[in-house]
């Protein structure tokens, strides 16, 4: 709250078999209010290549990963017991293809040979995290009481390949010559999440602490995989497993110190 101050970092390396990685991360802190009121923003880079060749298509390290990310956190302390701090993340990770080489189950030796895999098709995989959060938080002699809420978005989209499992099979299906059809699976899956947590906390003493606190939580999740296949379009599977879960839980513990090198806990949660 009194201190202006930035950083920043990078790592490089080289990964044997594949290329250049990069990282780099930077952060900064501004008083706004001194004493009062400041913000913090942070974010990083990252850029991994890979080191996975196709055996049969002309494509050479498809497990290529680019990963970003920022977050922002404003503290403010308007009093002396008081303290408010609001926070927002947000990631993002792309990758290529999949981090995998098929062996042999008999032999234990790769199918295709070291660091080489045969899809036909990509693989590619998106992956999307967000968060925002709020936390207010009062201190008396008596303790602290901290009110908490968050809300989260997760999304995962990926494309797998099924030709190595079920091309023959499709391709047996339709009456097509063997090789005809490609099977990408086609896998969807988000999540958004509310919670809430209101708990008091006694302040520490050498003798009983205690702490007791209300929770909620509320989110709803999606899966969809479907597949469909090339070029023939035969749906091969569509298929979605929607889901919601809602918890409300109370909570606490008690701590007693019979010396300082020897103490008792007791809780409960009801849910």
């Amino acid at each position: 709250l009194t201190d202006f101050s930035g950083r920043i970092s990078t790592d490089l390396s080289d990964t044997s078999q594949g290329g250049f990685n990069q990282l780099y991360k930077a952060g900064i802190d501004v008083p706004i209010v001194n004493d009062k009121l400041a913000l913090g923003v942070s974010g990083f880079y990252q850029d991994n290549d890979g080191f996975i060749d196709q055996a049969v298509r002309p494509a050479t390290d498809v497990n290529d990963a680019q990963l970003r990310g920022g977050q922002a956190t404003l503290l403010f302390r308007p009093s002396e017991p008081w303290k408010i701090k609001l926070n927002y993340q947000d990631q993002k990770f792309e990758f290529t293809g999949q981090n995998s080489v098929p062996f042999n189950i008999n032999t234990g030796q790769p199918v295709f040979g070291k660091y080489k895999q045969n899809t036909a098709g990509e693989e590619p995989t998106e992956i999307e995290y967000e968060l925002s959060s709020a936390t207010i938080e009062y201190q008396g002699g008596w303790g602290t009481a901290t009110l908490a809420s968050s809300y989260q978005e997760f999304s995962q989209v990926a494309i797998v390949d099924l030709t190595r499992f079920f091309g023959p099979l499709v391709d047996a299906q339709v009456g097509a010559p063997p090789g005809t059809n490609t099977v990408p699976l086609d896998s969807q899956i988000s999540t958004d999440r509310w919670a809430h947590e209101f708990r008091l906390t006694s302040a520490n003493n050498d003798h009983l602490e205690w702490l007791v606190g209300l929770y909620y939580t509320k989110e709803q999740s999606s899966n969809f995989q479907g597949a469909v296949v090339r070029p023939s379009g035969f749906n091969l599977v569509t298929q979605q497993f929607p889901s919601t879960y809602e918890e409300k839980a109370a909570f606490g513990n008690v701590t007693y110190y019979f010396t300082p090198q020897f103490d008792a806990t007791v809780g409960a949660r009801f849910s």
